[in-house]
């Protein structure tokens, strides 16, 4: 009941956010309006789940502490000038909107498995400044002869497995410091169905997770954009007293190469919080991404990127080593098992209609 109190005063509050913003963009030319647009949705790539000791399978391509570092989103922005297109009046803005993306990612220790999330999603913009969107995400892996034989039944019985269903409520609040308008999301993830990365291994614990989620983004130039992205995160467990947090901060710089091209870098710092209320130091983990991104047209974008995530500190009881920093590269502990830095390679295909 508790989480529940929590999580309707947090939408309340971006409802009144919604309500009361004012203030818009700076210079609201074509391009600082798409590239706020491109920061909205900041992807969840690999992070702290239940924040207890990893349990990892040699081909599952999940890191064992959970999901991946925060990857930007990297839709190019117009550069100024670079078009000849006549101004006409602004399209009517839709109020249902659907999306699809699919993302296949690898992990560099562990070469042969190769995990795929297709997401399906539909949106509604109840108000000029807030929106509604509910997703499912489902789950392909294609793994080695060397997985556990529970987890290999359950591929075998279907490789098109629900993971997660998510509900989110988004707006945008008045800027700060010269910054573009702020997006601004409130994210409920239900775990559901049967996929390896809800019942065995990322979210195996987990019943639910809550996300408030801020940008901070600026145009610097037309060929530069800024993003300073921030997190607060809450793992749900059937035992209230196993819950735990997460804490994110990760600017991200992007050069946009023209309309359609761009590439950035992030790099920032992840700290978990575990056994609820009390908020115990668990883990501080560097997390790194570099990326391509490129705007095919309005609706379907690609980005390429390679990401790490490194512990720094580690809380004795999770038995786990932190090993030597190698950019991008693994830096393995004795045992595979006792490691905590993980590199992966991630595709995403996203199309909207």
């Amino acid at each position: 009941m508790k989480n529940l109190i929590i999580i309707a005063i947090t939408a309340a509050s971006l409802v009144a956010v919604a309500q009361t913003s004012t203030t818009a963009p700076k210079a609201p030319m074509a391009k600082k309006a798409k590239a706020t647009a491109a920061k909205t949705a900041v992807k969840p790539v690999q992070a702290t789940t239940t924040e207890a000791a990893p349990t990892p399978i040699p081909t599952s391509m999940l890191a064992p502490e959970g999901e991946k570092t925060v990857t930007p989103s990297t839709t190019p922005s117009t550069a100024a000038g670079t078009s000849t297109t006549a101004v006409s009046a602004a399209a009517p803005v839709k109020a249902w909107k659907g999306s699809v993306s699919v993302t296949p990612s690898q992990f560099q220790a562990d070469p042969e498995g190769v995990q795929v999330l297709t997401k399906t999603g539909m949106s509604y913009k109840v108000s000029e400044k807030l929106s509604v969107k509910v997703a499912q995400t489902f789950e392909t892996l294609n793994a080695a002869n060397n997985m556990d034989p529970a987890n290999r039944e359950l591929i075998d019985r279907s490789n098109f497995r629900s993971a997660y269903t998510d509900v989110s409520l988004s707006t945008t609040g008045s800027g700060i410091l010269g910054s573009n308008a702020l997006p601004i999301s409130f994210n409920y993830k239900k775990m559901t169905g049967d996929a390896l990365i809800a019942q065995k291994t990322t979210f195996a614990t987990v019943d639910s997770i809550v996300d408030l989620n801020l940008s901070i983004p600026y145009t610097l130039n037309p060929k530069f954009d800024l993003s300073i992205d921030t997190q607060a995160r809450h793992y749900i467990n059937d035992n209230a007293a196993k819950s735990s947090y997460r804490f994110l901060v990760i600017p991200s710089l992007s050069y946009n190469v023209n309309d359609k091209w761009s590439v950035y870098q992030g790099a920032g710092m992840i700290v978990s919080l575990k056994d609820n209320a009390d908020m115990r130091r668990n883990y501080e983990r560097l997390s790194l991404s570099t990326g391509v991104g490129y705007a095919a047209t309005k609706s379907l974008s690609f980005d390429v990127n390679v990401s790490q995530d490194k512990a720094l500190y580690i809380n004795p009881v999770q038995k786990l080593d932190i090993t030597p920093f190698s950019l991008y590269k693994t830096s393995r502990s004795t045992s595979d098992e006792r490691t905590f830095d993980y590199v992966g390679y991630e595709a995403t295909v996203a199309y909207s209609f």
